[in-house]
């Protein structure tokens, strides 16, 4: 059961670092702004993702 809430939070917490650092480099220029977009986007993405084990982490303490 705790094995959601984990995961969750380590997601989110990798999450939140790589969308920190997308968005202190986003005034880079050529390459480097493609990457910086990417790890931005892939933080937000992440973070969706995380919330669907804190989601099942729930549900699982519901019942």
């Amino acid at each position: 059961m705790r094995d959601n809430l984990v995961k969750g939070l380590a997601i989110f917490i990798i999450a939140v670092i790589s969308s920190f650092i997308g968005s202190m480099t986003s005034g880079a220029q050529g390459i480097l702004k493609i990457f910086s977009s990417v790890l931005f986007l892939g933080g937000i993405f992440l973070m969706a993702f995380s919330l669907i084990y804190l989601i099942l982490y729930a549900r699982e303490k519901m019942i």
